[in-house]
């Protein structure tokens, strides 16, 4: 059973179904892109003819990669949405300063992702990008703990979704840094400076949600 799926079962627990929303949220995201793509994608590579799935096509390692990076690059849509999002949203003004700059860094990290794809000759998989927005925009619409306002648990699940998000992206950036190891079309210093830039983005993300965890989830110390 998924995180997701875990969550699922526990929706009607009032304190938890943020939690509940946000990660549903996350894996329909990924979800939503691949029923989007998988078959249009696989009947493509097998020249455009149906087979069933016990035929186990053999699809070539650059059709693989052009399928991973699409998915990759739609999957980003709903990342940067998180981050502007939150960066409106978050209950401390530091942590909203902070996003802000962290949104615009991932915005520059999508546009990258997107030139390797042009680089490649990739096309961009524009539809599958327009259903993460519409996953991330219907995410919003959800119950906060509280009910009137919003809870301060939220910005502790709207982080940890971010985290995740950025966890995602540099997986993405590592498995890209071996593939340019034998692909010349691709430069290894380019993957080396954006895991970097990624590992320091869940650095800050992280120090963002231990602040939020200690401001939501902990007895305020009485005073002396």
């Amino acid at each position: 059973m998924s995180i997701a799926a875990g969550y699922r079962l526990h929706a009607q627990d009032r304190d938890t179904s943020v939690g509940c929303v946000v990660l549903v949220r996350m894996e329909s995201s990924w979800v939503g892109v691949a029923l989007a793509n998988r078959r249009h994608e696989f009947d493509e590579a097998r020249g455009g003819h149906s087979q069933s799935m016990d035929a186990s096509p053999k699809v070539s390692p650059a059709r693989m990669l052009a399928i991973y990076l699409r998915h990759h690059l739609a999957a980003s849509k709903g990342g940067l949405d998180l981050f502007e999002r939150s960066a409106r949203s978050q209950s401390s003004p530091e942590a909203r300063r902070e996003l802000r700059v962290l949104a615009d860094e991932v915005a520059q990290d999508r546009h990258r992702l997107a030139a390797i794809l042009q680089r490649l000759g990739i096309p961009r998989p524009r539809m599958a990008e327009v259903l993460v927005g519409v996953f991330e925009t219907v995410g919003r619409l959800k119950p906060n703990g509280t009910f009137i306002r919003r809870s301060p648990l939220s910005d502790v699940v709207e982080l940890e979704a971010l985290s995740a998000a950025v966890e995602a992206k540099r997986l993405g950036w590592v498995t890209l840094r071996v593939v340019s190891e034998r692909d010349g079309r691709l430069d290894t210093a380019d993957f080396d400076e954006l895991i970097r830039r990624a590992s320091d983005q869940q650095d800050h993300v992280e120090l963002l949600r231990r602040q939020a965890v200690a401001s939501a989830l902990t007895p305020a110390v009485p005073a002396r």
